[in-house]
């Protein structure tokens, strides 16, 4: 991967904003949550991804440090069958950069990012917020070899569904993308991804029936 949470880590550490050893736990818990065996999609990977995209762009963003922790953050606490991941993954942001003395204004900001992908609606109407989504987002506009590989990925990520319960589900969640008018919210990606995405969740949905 080119873009790891040890390398990004590295560029917080080399900003001096922060000091290395505040920053050297908080590196070492985020890379054990992304490492659980029982992830597949949403694992170290994923957020590398990310970070690839977002040091492509980063130029657009008014508030990228906020960006850099919340791709950090969302994902940190992931268990399938919670119906909190998101306000934990949050909780978890707030805290440790309260250890590092983070500034108020950034951590609320970030918490309603985080926030925001329970629902991949934005609960701020920003750029940085909406940029942030789209990204994570991103795997519904790659090819259709990588997106294959990811939703088989997610259904090992829910192997404790049954069946038949899992393809009713899936579908739900994947019809309510593909019923918005715009799956990405920014015009930049709205322009690279979305035909893509749509092809891969009409081949989804044509799957799961």
């Amino acid at each position: 991967m080119k873009y790891t949470i040890q390398k990004e880590f590295e560029r917080l550490g080399s900003s001096q904003k922060f000091s290395n050893k505040g920053l050297e736990p908080i590196q070492a818990n985020l890379e054990r949550c992304y490492r659980e065996p029982s992830r597949f999609y949403h694992n170290e990977r994923h957020i590398s991804e990310m970070f690839e995209l977002f040091h492509e762009f980063e130029s657009k963003l008014q508030e990228s440090e906020v960006v850099v922790f919340s791709i950090l953050y969302h994902d940190a606490i992931y268990d399938p069958k919670s119906k909190t991941n998101e306000e934990d993954s949050a909780k978890l942001a707030l805290n440790d950069l309260a250890s590092l003395g983070y500034s108020k204004s950034g951590s609320e900001l970030l918490s309603e990012f985080i926030l925001s992908t329970k629902s991949h609606i934005p609960k701020l109407d920003s750029f940085d917020c909406k940029f942030f989504l789209d990204l994570d987002l991103s795997i519904l506009g790659k090819n259709v070899s990588r997106y294959s590989e990811y939703s088989k990925d997610i259904r090992k990520e829910y192997s404790f569904v049954e069946e038949n319960l899992y393809r009713l589900e899936r579908a739900k969640v994947l019809k309510n993308f593909l019923s918005r008018e715009r799956i990405y919210y920014t015009d930049l990606f709205h322009d690279l991804w979305d035909l893509q995405a749509r092809k891969n969740l009409e081949w989804e949905i044509g799957e799961l029936s």
